[in-house]
């Protein structure tokens, strides 16, 4: 009895993978199909006790993180963020003022970061001038009444 409990489980399994897939869609997982699944399931010779499987489903996944995402993380600079950035540098160059003796030092790292810096602050700039452009609907005028 045990036995056709544990295979209509392993049947559900299969079945709510394979919702599961084609919910998530994409290539090659809109054409699951159970069989595939299943087939997968019978090829691990390893059997699991319910007891193990109620442990692996409870573990938290690991998000992996893809490039893409990654890339989108980096494109989206706010103009807040690369004004932080600058900030942080400014500080470190006044920190560097304030604790290094040596004052030609810390004139040498302030005109690096300036150098540096340029570059974010162009970006910033970019970024408020298109946040403040006025859009282009603000130049036209109400239609004459007839």
């Amino acid at each position: 009895m045990q036995s056709s409990t544990s295979s209509s489980t392993v049947q559900e399994v299969i079945q709510r993978v394979a919702e599961v897939a084609q919910f998530v869609g994409g290539e090659r997982f809109n054409d699951v199909q159970e069989g595939e699944i299943h087939q997968l399931v019978l090829s691990d010779s390893e059997d699991l006790s319910p007891e193990e499987i109620e442990t692996l489903l409870e573990q938290p996944q690991e998000e992996e993180t893809s490039p893409s995402e990654t890339e989108l993380a980096v494109a989206t600079l706010t103009a807040q963020t690369v004004s932080k950035i600058c900030s942080f540098i400014q500080e470190a160059t006044e920190i560097a003022f304030a604790y290094d003796s040596v004052m030609t030092r810390s004139l040498q790292f302030q005109q690096g970061c300036e150098q540096l810096t340029f570059v974010y602050e162009e970006l910033h700039r970019d970024l408020v001038h298109r946040m403040t452009q006025a859009k282009v609907t603000n130049f036209f005028q109400p239609l004459p009444k007839p």
